[in-house]
């Protein structure tokens, strides 16, 4: 039987402040009442309740509550729901393995047959795994993360951001790279709060994944989190069903649905598609010195 802990944790309320306090120095972002307000290109006022952020510290219930106050607004809540099991396709959720009474060997049984195989019999003594948070670091993740992001047809974060991370969250963040002769081919950003740790950003370089370095990484990372003595471990958001989604399953991770409560509906997924393929074909360059600028207005990152 899965412990609770899995199905009832949200964001610690400190870990939000500290990302409200990071998202103020990052965008000059203005707050009301834990929400973000956010100007978009037309000067059209939206109130987000802690952009960028998964999902938040409050619970289904609180946040119903207080979007009764904004209904008048244009306004986005992301909360765990943690009671809706009957999840349709196309839905945001977070992925989460239970580490809690059970031995790390009993949570490797949890992987799938695949998975096991990949692990066992694959050599990845050419790989080397780094983690920490100094500058060249960082600098070698944010080099992996803007290849993937743009990859997958989505304007890159700035770097500050992974830079404030270190500053605001101290030794609860790290990042986490996988170098081959010595050059980084994946890597993996790590925030820890109170007793899970959660992978927000991650991924490999194209042409290195069919060595299955970025199955190496996290299975060095989840364990790390393990031996931590985390009650669980967050792989961050995916669609439901979607290819990102079955990776994360064969870790043994269960779903838990992300409420999105707002006066304006739509699919995310579905609502950038089109924006997201011409995305992809914008110059990298290009799409490196103009995507950070341009996330600052958007509302579903």
């Amino acid at each position: 039987m899965i412990n609770p802990s899995i199905y009832n944790t949200t964001f610690s309320h400190n870990f939000c402040l500290k990302w409200s306090s990071l998202l103020e120095e990052l965008y000059n972002y203005k707050f009301e009442q834990g929400f973000a307000l956010l100007k978009s290109f037309t000067g059209k006022v939206f109130y987000s309740y802690l952009p960028i952020l998964s999902y938040t510290d409050l619970s289904f219930y609180n946040a119903k509550n207080i979007s009764q106050n904004f209904k008048d607004r244009n306004f986005q809540i992301r909360v765990l729901n943690f009671n809706d099991t009957a999840i349709i396709k196309g839905s945001p959720v977070t992925l989460r393995i239970q580490f809690e009474e059970l031995s790390f060997e009993q949570v490797k049984n949890n992987f799938s047959n695949r998975l096991k195989r990949y692990l066992k019999n694959n050599d990845f003594s050419d790989f080397e795994i780094e983690s920490g948070k100094k500058i060249n670091q960082i600098d070698g993740f944010y080099l992996i993360y803007q290849n993937v992001m743009h990859r997958h047809g989505t304007p890159p974060l700035p770097k500050k951001l992974f830079l404030l991370l270190s500053e605001y969250f101290d030794v609860s963040f790290y990042v986490a790279i996988s170098k081959k002769q010595r050059k980084i081919i994946s890597a993996a950003c790590v925030l820890r709060d109170d007793i899970f740790s959660w992978i927000p950003w991650s991924g490999t370089l194209y042409q290195n994944e069919g060595f299955l370095v970025g199955h190496y990484l996290y299975y060095n990372i989840i364990k790390e989190s393990y031996e931590n003595k985390d009650k669980f471990f967050d792989f961050g958001r995916s669609e439901f069903l979607s290819n990102n989604y079955e990776f994360k399953r064969r870790w043994g991770a269960v779903p838990i649905k992300i409420e999105i409560l707002s006066n304006q509906k739509s699919d995310i997924y579905n609502k950038y598609k089109f924006a997201s393929k011409v995305w992809k074909i914008i110059p990298l360059q290009m799409a490196n010195k103009f995507g950070p600028k341009i996330c600052k207005y958007l509302i579903d990152l």
